[in-house]
């Protein structure tokens, strides 16, 4: 079976809940830490920053010292009013795919090429 430690640090006044519309552990003046062998790896900040790889995370996911990955075939999301915009990785075409508003609007190839639709119409910027 698996082995390891299982380490509890004290937390000042912490509040416990039993009911599930509250949260189980609350602290609004620390971070949480999930951890392994002697250092943070995922932190919760109190303003709802998550960390991996840092102990002071600056935005909703703050990742440091290592890549995100996404599984072939899957997107990375924006969501916005008018739709969600995203960006796709095809690969059975070996390209990524941009979408704006869930509109498909262009392409890069494996070379490196970008591949876009004609625009009628551009807003100044």
């Amino acid at each position: 079976g698996a082995t390891g430690t299982v380490t509890v640090a004290t937390v000042a006044n912490p509040t416990f809940a039993t009911s599930v519309t509250t949260p189980l552990l609350q602290n609004s003046s620390a971070n949480l830490t999930l951890q392994t062998n002697t250092s943070g790896n995922i932190i919760l900040s109190p303003a709802g920053n998550v960390g991996i790889g840092t102990t002071a995370p600056l935005t909703k996911l703050d990742v440091v010292g290592g890549d995100l990955s996404i599984p072939a075939n899957q997107k990375l999301n924006l969501e916005g009013s008018g739709g969600d915009s995203y960006i796709k990785f095809d690969s059975t075409n070996n390209r990524f795919d941009l979408y704006i508003n869930n509109a498909k609007v262009g392409q890069v190839i494996s070379d490196g090429t970008l591949q876009v639709k004609k625009i009628e119409e551009v807003d100044s910027f």
